[in-house]
């Protein structure tokens, strides 16, 4: 057993270095009972130090077991520290970690752009916490919520500070689904109401063909994804209705209006300035469905509308014919209606 040294021991407890033989009965008790004490406090102070091992182990294999990736830098911005998850995504081994630079880990230009902006604020005090998107060697690109914390000495003096990264990839992702998920039933509840709208048009009472092909250009531009810069045209037969502050642009799309078989015209949607590509050029493949909904019901309509037409002018046709003949019988029988009918009446 290791004895502490008489540097390491209180005064009262040091043994006395004249000759066993030279001193009194009395010594050799008082000595005794001192080494017994001696003895005592080794073993506490052993005891002391296998509990903070024993300690020490358990904190090392908490962070080296953590998944979060965990380091220590000091303010050169050099790693001190790093759990196995930190070393596993970059590929590497503990011993190549340790000594380098962020900038040579990460690379200078993530390390400038985004780690120095955050690392600066933490080394001034603050505890920093964001969220950004990192490539790791070992892995595809992760989503990471990232937290630094100032690193002090005994003296409260800023020496670096730790790092804690957890990888959210999966909540990231989830959170888009969710958003994206929700943005299409927004689509999806325009185009609705869009077709809706239309539909109740044209069930007004003496509402004209113009009217209602006004007023569905109008509903147009409100039920596409970029409302202040969708512009519509709608033409039918050579007949032009378009929407407010109207302009054509490079960015369009277009649906053929047809009526009994045949093309009558067109439905015309622009946008005004560039958009991300999305399914069909900057346009949703949604959208390119309500375009021809919205064609297919117009077509339905004028179709409709020819047909009133028609049947309209036969009946005027067949009126006027009948007025003809009517005024042909009377001039060969040589006498009006009215005695025509007075004499059926005489009959009877």
């Amino acid at each position: 057993m290791e004895k502490p040294s008489s540097e390491e021991l209180p005064a009262e407890n040091q043994l006395s270095t004249v000759p066993d033989h030279e001193k009194s009965h009395a010594q050799l008790i008082l000595e005794l009972d001192q080494l017994r004490r001696t003895i005592a406090l080794s073993e506490s102070l052993k005891s002391e130090r296998k509990r903070a091992e024993d300690e020490l182990l358990r904190y090392k294999y908490i962070v080296s077991s953590s998944t979060d990736m965990l380091a220590l830098l000091n303010t050169n911005f050099t790693y001190l520290a790093a759990n196995d998850a930190y070393v596993r995504a970059f590929d590497l081994t503990i011993e190549d970690i340790i000594g380098q630079t962020v900038s040579k880990v990460f690379g200078e230009k993530i390390f400038q752009k985004v780690i120095k902006p955050n690392a600066d604020r933490c080394m001034a005090g603050e505890a920093v916490n964001y969220q950004d998107w990192f490539n790791f060697p070992a892995y595809e690109p992760r989503y990471m919520d990232i937290n630094y914390y100032p690193y002090l000495n005994k003296d409260g003096v800023i020496k670096g500070f730790a790092v804690s990264g957890r990888d959210i990839t999966k909540r990231k992702q989830a959170e888009e689904e969710l958003k994206q998920l929700t943005y299409d039933l927004s689509e999806r509840v325009k185009e609705l109401n869009c077709l809706y709208s239309i539909s109740t048009l044209i069930d007004q009472i003496g509402i004209s063909l113009e009217e209602i092909l006004q007023g569905t250009v109008d509903l147009i531009p409100p039920s596409w994804q970029y409302p202040n810069i969708t512009r519509a045209r709608l033409i039918i037969d050579g007949t032009a209705y378009t929407s407010d502050d109207f302009a054509e642009s490079q960015w369009n799309q277009t649906c053929p209006i047809i009526s009994d078989g045949e093309e009558v015209g067109n439905v015309e949607v622009f946008y005004l300035d560039e958009r991300p590509k999305s399914d069909e050029g900057p346009f949703l493949s949604e959208e390119w469905k309500l375009i021809s909904a919205v064609a297919a019901t117009i077509g339905t309509i004028v179709e409709k509308k020819y047909a009133e037409d028609a049947l309209f002018k036969a009946n005027e046709e067949l009126e006027q014919q009948m007025k003809m003949r009517t005024d042909n019988l009377v001039r060969t029988n040589g006498m009006p209606i009215q005695g025509i009918e007075e004499r059926k009446k005489t009959n009877e």
